[in-house]
């Protein structure tokens, strides 16, 4: 008897450690992936977009830039947010 007893004690400890080990990864991934801290990304990423696109119309208004030349602004925020 003391033997199942002792089996299932080790179980019920393995089972418990599997658990605090899933609820840390759990809070790890909701830390990561807040929709506050997604939302702010996206407002920096559109600042930044829209600072870019300026600085190009700036750039293209003053000839410094010809049609054709201009990076694909959408493409460097949305790789920007992407990292972060």
């Amino acid at each position: 008897m003391f033997s199942t007893v002792g089996v299932q004690y080790e179980q019920l400890n393995d089972m418990r450690v599997k658990f605090e080990g899933s609820v840390e990864q759990q809070d790890d991934l909701h830390a990561k992936y807040d929709l506050n801290l997604t939302a702010d990304n996206l407002k920096v990423a559109a600042l930044q977009a829209e600072e870019q696109a300026e600085t190009i119309a700036e750039q293209f208004l003053t000839g410094i830039l010809v049609h054709g030349d201009s990076p694909d602004v959408l493409s460097c925020c949305v790789r920007s947010y992407i990292l972060t």
